[in-house]
């Protein structure tokens, strides 16, 4: 009967020592897995701040093209109101010739 015992303590003993090693290569396994995922999502997010810079720097950019539009727009804008203010001058004062036209053509 011991010898009966024995034999299926040492058959169980076999089928848990491979059990063990199955469970060592699974690990083995997702332990690489788990390193490539890793690697993986930091390759995603040094793209991701890579990605976030130039948006950044070119939002930047956009910003300093803005102020100057800005700034050369209110300066054509002041220029317009000048020109605008002389024209309408000119307009509300006769020419020289204009006043002796008139008068000899009365």
């Amino acid at each position: 009967a011991s010898k009966l015992e024995a034999k299926k303590l040492q058959n169980r003993n076999t089928k848990l020592e491979k059990h063990i090693h199955k469970f060592k290569d699974d690990y083995e396994t997702l332990k690489k897995q788990n390193e490539s995922l890793k690697e993986q999502v930091e390759i995603s997010m040094s793209s991701q701040d890579v990605v976030s810079m130039q948006l950044e720097k070119q939002l930047q950019i956009l910003l300093a093209e803005k102020q100057k539009l800005q700034s050369e727009n209110q300066k054509l804008q002041s220029e317009n109101n000048g020109l605008q203010e002389l024209l309408s001058y000119s307009y509300a004062m006769p020419c020289e010739g204009e006043d002796e036209l008139a008068s000899d053509a009365l």
